[in-house]
């Protein structure tokens, strides 16, 4: 990640940072499902008489969310660059 994301900003490549937020994203939505996956199969308690199998469903919005904001921040920046556009071209013998 740390690499794509170097590549893209040395090269201005929105494309570049667009993987790695993309990778960054399905990282820690990975991350997420690990650790609901173990606090569902945790038993029923007194307190969480159903356990806590809806962390799985949690899990699942987190990742969604993560990927529409990830997708409206490159939306957004996509949009300015055709209306702004950077003075510095995508560099792409860098890429």
């Amino acid at each position: 990640i740390i690499v794509e994301v170097t590549g893209g900003l040395i090269a201005h490549s929105l494309a570049i940072l667009s993987d790695a937020a993309h990778l960054f994203a399905d990282l820690a939505s990975f991350a997420v499902a690990i650790g609901a996956s173990y606090l569902a199969s945790m038993p029923a308690t007194g307190e969480h008489t159903f356990g806590l199998k809806r962390t799985e469903s949690l899990a699942a919005l987190f990742s969604m969310i993560s990927l529409a904001f990830v997708s409206i921040g490159l939306g957004y920046e996509a949009v300015n660059r055709l209306i702004h556009p950077p003075e510095e071209l995508v560099q792409g013998k860098v890429m």
